[in-house]
C-alpha cells in the first residue's frame, strides 16, 4: 500500500509499504493493505512503517497531526516530525536531566514545560530502543 507522510515543514516519506503503526487518539493501531476507512488524531508519539522489501523497521517521532488510512493506502499530516536517524540519543538524555533538575527546584516552576520535555525525548529514546530491537531480530 502507498504511505505518504509529511510534516508543516517537509516532505519525510512517500512509498510502498507492508504495514503502518501508530498512536491515535483512541490510541495504539496498525494498518495493513485493505484495511477499512478512517480518519484519526495522532498523539505525541511515533509512527513506525515497514517499507516493501526491507526487513528493517523505519520510525519518526511525531508531535501531533492527522492520519487517514484507506484500503489502498495512508497519509499522515503532521505537525512534528522527526525521523529517528535524525534522534541524537545523548542530547534527549541530556535534556530529560535538565527537565528532571527542573522539578527538584522549589519557587516557580514551569511544570508543564518541564513534563512535556521529559515525555518528548522519552518518545524519542524509546523510537530508537524499538527499532534497535527489531533490527536484532
Amino acid at each position: 500500500m502507498d504511505l505518504t507522510i509529511v510534516s508543516t515543514e517537509r516532505s519525510i516519506y512517500k512509498g510502498k509499504v507492508d504495514a503502518v503503526f501508530a498512536t491515535g487518539s483512541e490510541g495504539a493501531f496498525e494498518i495493513r493493505p485493505g484495511h477499512s476507512h478512517f480518519l484519526t488524531r495522532i498523539e505525541t508519539g511515533h509512527i513506525y512503517y515497514d517499507e516493501v522489501g526491507n526487513t528493517k523497521r523505519q520510525g519518526l517521532f511525531v508531535e501531533g497531526g492527522l492520519l487517514e488510512a484507506s484500503p489502498k493506502g495512508v497519509i499522515a499530516v503532521l505537525d512534528t516530525a522527526i525521523l529517528s536517524s535524525e534522534i541524537d540519543m545523548e542530547k534527549e538524555l541530556a535534556v530529560i536531566s535538565k527537565a528532571q533538575e527542573i522539578l527538584k527546584q522549589s519557587g516557580h516552576i514551569d511544570y508543564s514545560a518541564a513534563l512535556s520535555d521529559i515525555k518528548a525525548s522519552t518518545s524519542k529514546l524509546a523510537i530508537l530502543r524499538e527499532l534497535l530491537k527489531s533490527r536484532k531480530q
